[in-house]
């Protein structure tokens, strides 16, 4: 059986959002001792965006902002950053894109690596004073996920930003179906992210590197 993914909450579209559909927002802020961390994403963010289903542990490294863009590609993540207001007080943005840019176009495709250059540089101009780093696309049931990665290794190379695997494995229960976690998966996904997150905390650079977690066992 599939993990179970709550859906509490129904996403309305709207022409004026950056998908197509209802942007989410988190707005965390900055607290004493703790970088404030904003993750850009899909609807893998929703879950710990709106609802808040799963939140940071207690001994988390970072406070939490995020933008949960149902749908989200590459493009939209753009188009996001450049025409909202940005957060107060970033030390460090995470872009989680690009599960969508390979489902919309069955592969990775031209297009899909110029529009995550643009989401780069728009980041840069947006949030000057920010760590950029830029997440892996998580496994998918698509063969090309493992060469959308590697160009994204050569992307960030080329843009000296760091580059993170936040792999959570494929263990049918932490994935509600083959492009979504579930709740169980985005618990899973979060403990991740907040080991990466405090490794590169302690750094305190932006030293390109891949961090390899071993497979989770429940």
């Amino acid at each position: 059986m599939r993990g179970y993914r709550t859906r509490p909450v129904a996403y309305p579209k709207g022409a004026a959002t950056a998908s197509g559909k209802q942007t989410a927002y988190l707005h965390g802020s900055k607290e004493l001792g703790r970088p404030h961390l904003l993750v850009v994403s899909d609807s893998n963010a929703r879950n710990y965006t709106y609802p808040k289903i799963v939140s940071p542990s207690r001994s988390s490294p970072f406070s939490l902002s995020s933008i949960c863009l149902p749908g989200g590609q590459f493009r939209h993540g753009v188009k996001e950053i450049s025409e909202t207001d940005p957060f107060a007080n970033v030390d460090y943005v995470l872009l989680a894109l690009g599960t969508n840019d390979i489902a919309r176009f069955n592969g990775w495709s031209k297009d899909s690596r110029v529009y995550a250059e643009q989401l780069i540089r728009v980041t840069q101009q947006a949030y000057p004073g920010a760590k950029i780093i830029l997440s892996q696309i998580l496994p998918q049931q698509n063969c090309c996920v493992a060469e959308a990665n590697k160009d994204m290794e050569r992307i960030t190379k080329s843009f000296g930003v760091r580059l993170v695997d936040l792999d959570v494995g494929r263990i049918p229960r932490l994935w509600s179906d083959g492009l979504h976690l579930s709740d169980r998966g985005l618990h899973r996904y979060m403990e991740i992210l907040e080991s990466v997150m405090s490794k590169i905390v302690v750094e305190g650079n932006c030293i390109i590197f891949t961090l390899k977690i071993p497979n989770y066992i429940a």
